[in-house]
């Protein structure tokens, strides 16, 4: 194998290599059902929790 034929097979290599991550990536991106971050589910607990707690406390005391 001459020295073009192995740098066209390390091309080949190359772009079949970035093809698969490109696939995993993809595959990764359908797993995720959430579209922000987790956090932003404690956050919102967390003021809804102060909003419950808020109500209890001024309005029906």
């Amino acid at each position: 194998m001459d020295h073009k034929e192995q740098h066209h097979q390390h091309h080949i290599h190359e772009r079949e290599h970035k093809k698969a991550e490109k696939k995993e990536h993809d595959r990764e991106q359908e797993k995720d059902w959430l579209p922000f971050h987790p956090a932003w589910l404690v956050v919102a607990g967390a003021g809804l929790v102060l909003v419950a707690i808020l109500i209890w406390t001024l309005i029906l005391s």
